[in-house]
């Protein structure tokens, strides 16, 4: 081998080991950044959720929103949301329109930076549900209509994240062992306990290619106005006038007076 040839191979060994040392040090700063953003994730994932679901949710729906917790592990996707409270919109007069100690959820961590998250399953366990028929419309009505002008408006970003709303996919949503109380007007906050079937409801958003955050609540919304309604006999005795309306009142009011 010549010296020329002896030159040219140290220095190609010389480049590629520059090469190689420098692909390492590209992987190790990579694994540290995506350490950093795990770390970032698991210290702030939470607070981000909490308050995507007060601040947002309050404003999407129209009705205050109570949150005593929430738990999201960003390894496995697998969350919990603790004390969750939906009030009522204004001008109703029972305490909320549900109440749940504990709603579970799972993730698919792969899809949390896609456009569209896919969520596996949200599973709601023993809400209670109160069920107001107000003067014109329930308080499940008023939160609808207040949703579709949000929808039409357009839904903002969660305050701070300076991106579009993300889209969802829900594959399965349990009701399970729902506590339903029903109430109207003129029974002045009062409640009568009835029985709701649960609600299972599978692959919302699948095809629209995904939902925003309020079309999937008001799709919600719609398949628990349908059981609720099918429930309560009175909300078709309400919507009547006249002798019905006055014997359905006389029935509830009787009710309390036993108690």
């Amino acid at each position: 081998m010549s010296v020329g040839d002896e030159t040219d191979c140290d220095a190609r060994g010389t480049s590629l080991k520059k090469w190689v040392l420098g692909g390492f040090a590209l992987l190790v700063l990579l694994a540290l950044a995506i350490a950093a953003g795990l770390w970032w994730l698991h210290g702030n994932l939470d607070r981000l959720v909490h308050r995507a679901i007060v601040e947002q949710g309050s404003a999407l729906i129209g009705a205050p929103i109570q949150l005593q917790g929430v738990h999201i592990d960003p390894r496995s996707g697998a969350g919990e949301l603790r004390g969750l409270l939906i009030g009522n919109p204004p001008g109703f007069k029972t305490p909320h329109l549900l109440k749940v100690q504990r709603v579970r959820v799972q993730v698919d961590i792969s899809t949390l930076t896609q456009p569209v998250v896919v969520i596996n399953t949200v599973e709601i366990e023993a809400p209670d549900v109160i069920y107001e028929k107000g003067a014109t419309q329930t308080n499940i009505e008023a939160l609808q209509t207040h949703l579709a002008r949000q929808l039409q408006s357009g839904e903002p970003a969660p305050s701070g994240s300076g991106t579009a709303p993300k889209k969802f996919i829900v594959e399965r949503f349990q009701l399970l062992q729902p506590q339903a109380q029903a109430s109207a007007a003129f029974m002045q906050g009062r409640t009568v306990s009835l029985k709701l079937p649960e609600m299972d409801l599978r692959d919302l958003g699948r095809a629209e290619g995904g939902l925003s955050g309020g079309e999937l609540g008001a799709q919600v919304a719609r398949a628990l106005q349908q059981r609720l309604k099918a429930s309560f006999f009175f909300d078709r005795a309400l919507q009547s006038t006249g002798e019905t309306a006055r014997q359905a009142g006389e029935a509830l009011g009787n009710l309390f007076k036993k108690r």
